[in-house]
């Protein structure tokens, strides 16, 4: 190996969304445990319930088993939004929700 990089650490920290076309995959991780904050909404209709009227409209385009993940809540409102632990992964798939423990493999 070259000797510049013998002394470069493996730390990672991300948020990530990615999609297969099918199944939405999002990712909270960081190697120093410390990583960016990920949400996820329980429902469509959950969000609708608690959502302020003036934002409603921008829902209405979803199915009733859509799922919204954001990386900060962009309202602060009370039982809408549901923290993903650090070191989490979640698998969204036509309204089912899988979270699971998450690490990287590092070779």
């Amino acid at each position: 190996m070259c000797r510049r990089f013998q002394s470069l650490r493996r730390e990672m920290a991300m948020t990530l969304g990615i999609s297969d076309g099918t199944r939405v995959y999002a990712f909270r991780y960081s190697s120093e445990r410390d990583s960016r904050t990920l949400y996820f909404s329980e429902s469509v209709a959950a969000l609708r319930d608690v959502i302020p009227d003036e934002y409603r409209d921008r829902l209405d385009k979803y199915t009733e088993d859509a799922r919204v993940v954001v990386s900060e809540p962009f309202h602060d409102l009370p039982n809408a939004w549901i923290p993903v632990p650090e070191s989490s992964m979640l698998t969204l798939d036509a309204g089912r929700i899988e979270q699971r423990d998450f690490a990287p493999l590092i070779s």
